[in-house]
């Protein structure tokens, strides 16, 4: 049986007391012993190769963090002043990896510098806001974990912007982002993306 809460808005649920009762089956005998297991069988190893980053936070662990969530009555959560959380995850599967509070005092691009080397990123790319466009940001994740990354250029970086457009064509006319001919590297509209790579 669901808990009988329905989606409101983004982020933000409320209780309907309509509960579904779920029926699942097993596929395959013993699955959810093979599933709970630390690592799969040699014969689904190619499977959990592609699943991409693994958390290794222990079930508790997560727990705790909800814990003193629960105690708080329901309300619909409002934007204001105070502590904020900078996570890290997985795309398109939204796979949690980390997370960092963010004091008032500061802001997230030290947090998330800090939050690098609690993470695996050899090979990877790792996105991020216009925030963290920042040269040593970009500095770290190449030369300290190996990583690739696409950060967000925006108006407020002239500069930048003017250098992108030396270097990277603009997109022909009718160009999708998602067609054949996308370029990871490059946007149409007002933003644009930069990318970079290990260096020699």
């Amino acid at each position: 049986m669901t808990d009988g809460w329905g989606r409101r808005r983004r982020d933000y649920y409320v209780q309907h007391d309509k509960p579904k009762r779920l029926f699942v089956r097993e596929l395959v005998p013993k699955a959810r012993r093979t599933l709970q297991a630390e690592h799969l069988k040699p014969t689904l190893a190619p499977v959990e190769k592609k699943a991409g980053a693994r958390c290794y936070h222990k079930g508790r662990d997560i727990r705790a963090l909800t814990a003193p969530f629960k105690v708080l009555p329901d309300k619909e959560p409002r934007h204001g002043p105070g502590d904020a959380i900078l996570s890290a995850v997985t795309v398109p599967s939204q796979f949690y990896l980390g997370s960092a509070l963010v004091n008032p005092k500061t802001n997230e691009i030290p947090v998330a510098r800090a939050l690098f080397s609690q993470l695996d990123l050899a090979g990877r790319w790792v996105a991020l806001d216009a925030l963290h466009t920042q040269d040593e940001t970009a500095r770290q994740l190449v030369r300290e974990h190996g990583a690739h990354y696409l950060l967000t250029v925006k108006n407020n970086q002239p500069t930048l912007r003017q250098n992108i457009a030396k270097l990277i064509p603009v997109p022909p006319t009718g160009f999708s982002p998602s067609g054949p001919d996308a370029h990871p590297c490059s946007h149409g509209g007002k933003e644009q993306g930069r990318s970079g790579e290990p260096d020699p």
